[in-house]
């Protein structure tokens, strides 16, 4: 009798892994995301959202189509912001001006209130994009970046050209989506990001990616579509030197033959024993956007580590035209004209761009955070 009862509960078990397995492939689906806050959201009509259309291939989320990646893109970025918009609404006191005008004493006395807070009540400004990972048991690109960043900043002085943060995909949404080697399926195509270039995949053959991961590109891939991106960041010592191979067109007498549509630049501003992380960018995968985005950085108990406090990212400037004028791409067009939080550890300021592409020293950013304002500036 123990045999049967054991042999059955085994059954049950394997069932249910068997139907788990079988929810992950047998066909997309579609997936409910909550507010962190939920008791205290009950009324509010963004607790939840649900993303459609995805289900899992092989080591990575697969979508039906883009119009479900772009809404999943968009859906997991809104609900993370709303999260920590009602998370701060909820438990400080001060309005924005009167954030602004706090000494670094009070504004690290609240830093260290509000992380308190978030350890006792299990909040997270990545808790959105979390939950979703968790649904797949997933191991994104995201969640690969913040555990090496973990052990980096585990370090009173790391090396901050190796910063694993650093990464030539800028935003955690899309980090968030794409696996740890920086690939999706979306219909039948499997798309694979590097730095310099862009390859798609036909009819989905995880054969030839795996060889690609392991190989590297071969022009005898006949289903292999390769793109070249202009893609290279710049050196966190001068901003001139490349992390990686330069990669696009090369210079020219005409500024706007040397346009391009996929770089960025990063640096960090010190400020005692705190830093200001600037990124600027240009950035397009199937979405063109130019970004600004401001990280904030605290040394403590002889580490670093990111850490909330009033913080703002506004980027501006101007694109490549037909005509010999560069336009201008955001005031009249843009209703938020920079993003900022009262405390967070990073705030990102975006605007689409189209297919247009940008020239050098044409997209602009305002930084502040961790007590510095800067500005910087996208330059090749």
């Amino acid at each position: 009798m123990k045999k049967i009862t054991i042999l059955l509960v085994c059954t049950i078990m394997l069932s249910i892994s068997c139907n788990k397995t079988d929810l992950l492939s047998s066909g997309f689906k579609s997936i409910k995301i909550n507010s962190q806050l939920n008791e205290t959201n009950k009324n509010n009509t963004y607790n939840s959202i649900t993303i459609n259309g995805v289900t899992i291939f092989e080591d990575m989320l697969h979508f039906e189509d883009f119009k479900s990646y772009n809404e999943a893109l968009k859906n997991l970025e809104e609900l993370q912001n709303k999260d920590i918009d009602l998370f701060n609404s909820l438990y400080i006191d001060f309005s924005l001006e009167e954030i602004k005008k706090l000494t670094e004493l009070q504004e690290d006395s609240l830093s260290e209130y509000l992380e308190n807070i978030e350890n006792q009540i299990g909040f997270s400004e990545s808790g959105i994009y979390e939950q979703f990972e968790g649904f797949f048991e997933f191991n994104s690109l995201r969640s690969k970046i913040v555990q090496e960043e973990e052990v980096f900043l585990n370090n009173p002085n790391p090396n901050w050209e190796m910063d694993p943060d650093n990464h030539y995909v800028m935003l955690d949404e899309e980090r968030t989506l794409l696996n740890q080697y920086s690939e999706i399926r979306i219909g039948n195509s499997i798309f694979k990001l590097t730095q310099n270039f862009f390859y798609e995949i036909d009819n989905a053959d995880y054969t030839t990616l795996l060889t690609l991961r392991g190989s590297g590109y071969s022009e005898a891939m006949t289903n292999v579509n390769k793109t070249e991106v202009d893609n290279s960041s710049g050196s966190v010592e001068d901003n001139n030197s490349s992390n990686g191979t330069n990669s696009g067109s090369t210079s020219s007498t005409n500024p706007y033959d040397d346009c391009k549509q996929t770089k960025f630049l990063w640096n960090f501003e010190p400020w005692g024993n705190k830093k200001l992380k600037w990124r600027v960018g240009v950035n397009t995968w199937w979405g063109n956007n130019v970004i600004a985005k401001s990280v904030n950085y605290k040394l403590t108990n002889n580490k670093w580590k990111k850490y909330k406090t009033y913080c703002k990212a506004m980027v501006f400037g101007s694109y490549c035209p037909i005509e010999p004028t560069p336009q201008p791409f955001f005031n009249s067009q843009n209703p938020l004209l920079y993003a900022e939080k009262p405390a967070a550890r990073s705030v990102v300021h975006k605007f689409p761009l189209g297919n247009s592409k940008v020239p050098n020293n044409g997209v602009k950013g305002q930084h502040y955070g961790a007590g510095v304002n800067y500005f910087s500036s996208l330059t090749w």
